[in-house]
């Protein structure tokens, strides 16, 4: 074969081989950075969608049933102070919401826990739904009995101690509440931080060693002996 066309062939050769490898090359790295990103994805939908806000949400969820029954009595209480007659202790009684249990789900919270490197969130759901149930019997078994009791008699000279006593223990009830208000607003904070964050489940310990992720379970830890003081 003439030389010169042995030249050129080698550099043809070359060329191609140049553009395989660089196709592979490029190929490798968009490969990989699609698994880096998918592995974001995943571990923002496992940790954020299905850990944080689920966990968030069951707080809510326990305050929402509280906060129509505290919203109830108080109603059903003013009617009563108002005007006896206008009080209607079988509608009350009928309206009030029942918590149920099986919201509590130690799966999204056990996430959250692992995530964090706490074991406060579940701390918090048990207390959160503890505390909304206690609330419950009191609207049912005591607050509204009484209030049946009460309008047996009316006129009765009890009322005015009846009226204070209730609306001093809804109130104390309601500032209890509160611990799991902040709690939930804490879950949304961090799952926004996670939601920005490029973490995925190698980097999982070291979210948990921020420092603002550190300072935001401080405040869960503060929150709960908050409650257990009460």
């Amino acid at each position: 074969m003439d030389p010169e066309l042995k030249v050129e062939c080698a550099k043809i050769a070359l060329q191609v081989v140049g553009t395989f490898l660089a196709a592979y090359v490029v190929y490798r790295l968009g490969l990989r950075a699609y698994f880096r990103q998918r592995a974001f994805e995943d571990f923002r939908e496992r940790y954020v969608s299905q850990g944080l806000e689920e966990w968030a949400a069951q707080l809510e969820y326990a305050m929402s049933v509280f906060q129509h029954n505290w919203s109830l009595s108080l109603r059903h209480l003013k009617q009563y102070r108002e005007a006896e007659e206008n009080a209607k202790p079988e509608e009350f009684l009928a309206a009030i919401a029942e918590l149920d249990y099986g919201r509590m789900d130690i799966g999204p919270t056990s996430r959250v826990q692992n995530l964090l490197d706490s074991d406060e969130p579940w701390a918090l759901c048990q207390l959160a739904f503890a505390f909304t149930s206690g609330a419950c019997q009191f609207v049912r078994m005591d607050f509204g009995v009484a209030l049946q009791q009460m309008l047996a008699e009316p006129g009765s000279e009890l009322k005015p101690d009846f009226i204070e006593g209730a609306e001093k223990y809804l109130l104390e009830l309601n500032d209890q509440s509160d611990v799991f208000y902040r709690a939930a607003s804490i879950a949304h904070d961090l799952a926004n931080t996670l939601s920005r964050s490029k973490v995925s489940i190698f980097e999982m310990d070291a979210f948990a060693k921020r420092k603002n992720v550190q300072e935001s379970v401080r405040q869960l830890a503060e929150l709960r002996a908050r409650y257990e003081a009460t």
